[in-house]
């Protein structure tokens, strides 16, 4: 039987495998009522996001936008009870453009 870990982090790999595979709303459709994340002043959709509402706006598509999902990679994932913390790496969608 699965610890409460196990089962938080193979959502997050689900969540990650689907975003990978050019699901956008993958993290949207697993969120809980009460997810909460904080994302850093360096970028664009930054500050503290609430609930799957505000991420069927503005911050996911800003994040489809900015980065390039299909080489979104895990780096590491740690769990406590359920609650998980997540790092990952992607390159940015954005292209440098030469006059």
């Amino acid at each position: 039987m699965a610890t409460i870990e196990e089962r938080s982090q193979a959502i997050v790999r689900k969540i990650d495998e689907d975003s990978s595979a050019g699901d956008i709303d993958a993290l949207v459709n697993a969120m809980h009522e009460d997810f909460e994340e904080l994302v850093p002043p360096m970028l664009p959709w930054s500050g503290v996001h609430r609930g799957p509402d505000v991420h069927k706006t503005e911050p996911i598509q800003l994040l489809a936008a900015a980065l390039d999902l299909s080489n979104l990679r895990l780096i590491s994932l740690t769990a406590h009870g359920d609650r998980v913390a997540a790092l990952s790496s992607a390159h940015s969608a954005l292209r440098a453009v030469s006059a």
